[in-house]
């Protein structure tokens, strides 16, 4: 194919996705923004999946398809694509996904309106393997909200996501060897270089089954996130964190590996993390909503912590300290308890 000048490249490896890849392929294909390059990694499938890249490719000169000999890992994958693109976007996608017509459309217009947002996802809407609608999760918006419960194992929706590829080139981010956890670490590094948000819009239906990443290797899902957030962590404020400290931060229950904060130390461990995180987190570039946010948050994490531990004394000052983070909260629940005519509030018929 002849040199072009592409906006946007995508990236998407495939692994043992013929069922669903049809469905993928033809979402891309079928943007209403149609200046890309659609970079496909086969990574090493050992069903039709090549097969069925190899048709599209055939009536489609925007496809360009790399064939790993054997399984590498979706991280390795997406950095083969990434490096030989030539968009002035990089747009992630999986192949077991739909992308809806006006994804790209969106997602260009609110960087060119943006541009202090390097990076970019959205909602999304998860569906089963006939494509019924299942329960799906909300993703903050703004760039210090997105951050900070970043630090926490909460990450994007990652298959929406779309990247200023100078940021990439700039700082040389790429995916590492992680085999499941590869997009928070990604994003964790991602976000002490550049600005991440996320459309209120959903632009994707994530797909859920058997074949996915993270159910098929959840205990190996939890050590990668453990790393990466520990890593993270220990270069914001310097401290590496135990295990049981992660556990109490993490946001995810599935990622836990400690359901709840087992004893009083370990409860006043992770307070106190919390704590030095959001002092440190008032130091970013964010605006006032987000900051307000972040506060409000670690509030109502730390009386959190309180209750589980049955509200012993011992975390008293952490409680204070709350309150004076977060000092409308007493006026919150004082309009709840008083009746409409004292609370200021009209009384309903």
């Amino acid at each position: 194919m002849s040199q072009q000048n592409f906006l946007i490249s995508v990236v998407m490896p495939v692994y043992n996705r013929e069922k669903f890849l049809s469905d993928a392929i033809e979402s891309i294909l079928n943007q209403t923004i149609t200046n890309f390059e659609f970079i496909i990694i086969d990574d090493g499938s050992t069903d039709h999946s090549v097969d069925t890249i190899k048709k599209y490719a055939e009536v489609d000169n925007r496809i360009k398809y790399l064939l790993n000999e054997n399984n590498k890992g979706v991280g390795f994958s997406r950095n083969l694509g990434m490096a030989i693109a030539q968009g002035e976007y990089i747009a992630i996608m999986d192949s077991d996904d739909i992308c809806l017509p006006t994804r790209f459309e969106k997602q260009l217009t609110f960087f060119e309106a943006h541009p202090e947002i390097d990076v970019l996802g959205s909602q999304e809407l998860d569906i089963d393997t006939r494509g019924i609608s299942l329960p799906s999760p909300k993703y903050p918006l703004t760039s210090g909200q997105v951050r900070w419960e970043l630090m926490f194992g909460r990450s994007l929706c990652h298959p929406a996501m779309m990247m200023r590829k100078e940021l990439l080139d700039k700082h040389h981010i790429y995916y590492t060897n992680n085999r499941v956890a590869e997009d928070l670490e990604l994003l964790l590094r991602l976000s002490t270089v550049g600005k991440i948000a996320n459309l209120p819009d959903t632009l994707l239906h994530v797909r859920k089954h058997e074949l996915n990443v993270s159910s098929l290797k959840s205990t190996a899902l939890q050590d990668e996130v453990y790393n990466a957030i520990r890593k993270s962590i220990k270069d914001m404020i310097g401290v590496s964190l135990s295990d049981e400290t992660i556990s109490g931060l993490v946001i995810a229950r599935h990622l836990k590996k400690h359901k709840t904060v087992k004893d009083l130390h370990s409860a006043s461990d992770v307070s106190h993390i919390l704590v030095k995180l959001m002092q440190k987190a008032m130091e970013w570039n964010i605006n006032s909503e987000d900051r307000f946010y972040i506060r409000q948050n670690t509030a109502s994490r730390l009386r959190r912590i309180w209750k589980e531990q049955k509200y012993h004394s011992a975390l008293l000052p952490y409680v204070v300290y709350s309150l004076i983070l977060d000092p409308g909260l007493i006026h919150r629940r004082l309009q709840r308890l008083l009746p409409p005519r004292l609370s200021g509030k009209k009384p309903t018929n």
